[in-house]
């Protein structure tokens, strides 16, 4: 391997031959990776270790397409975000110290909503985009009962 060229690892052969591409260091990739925001390398991290073919039978409690959704609503909340937390959320419980799961100030789906208008701007393909994200987070939430709404 010529980790002084990986383009040809990185990409798919459709993207044209070795003499199309710029040539592509690793170490000179690996460290541009480095000096990246925390938040954006996590992003990257996420969408890189998606967890592809998992599994070739069929196993209830490790279902590759499950998982496959699973991993890409969590990449979107971290790409969106979430609304402020509200200050009227509860505290923690004065019996035990259990700390009641948070609430936003804006619902979920208003949020993904409006972020997606603020970055895309077309009212039909955010609409389009927010159609697929909350199925996405309906079909997670029923299955994981434990998952935030």
């Amino acid at each position: 391997m010529d980790y002084d060229d990986i383009s040809g690892i990185i990409f798919f052969p459709e993207s044209g031959s070795a003499e199309s591409r710029a040539p592509i260091s690793y170490r000179n990739l690996f460290s541009a990776y480095l000096e990246l925001p925390i938040a954006l390398k996590e992003m990257i991290e996420w969408c890189a270790s998606v967890p592809y073919g998992v599994s070739t039978r069929f196993d209830p409690f490790f279902n590759a397409n499950y998982w496959k959704l699973f991993h890409s609503t969590i990449l979107i909340e971290r790409i969106i975000g979430e609304s402020e937390i509200c200050s009227g959320s509860l505290g923690p419980c004065a019996q035990c110290g259990y700390v009641p799961w948070h609430h936003n100030m804006v619902r979920r789906k208003a949020w993904i909503r409006q972020s997606l208008e603020e970055m895309i701007g077309d009212k039909d393909v955010v609409a389009g985009y927010a159609q697929i994200i909350d199925a996405a987070y309906d079909l997670r939430n029923k299955l994981a009962p434990c998952a935030s709404v």
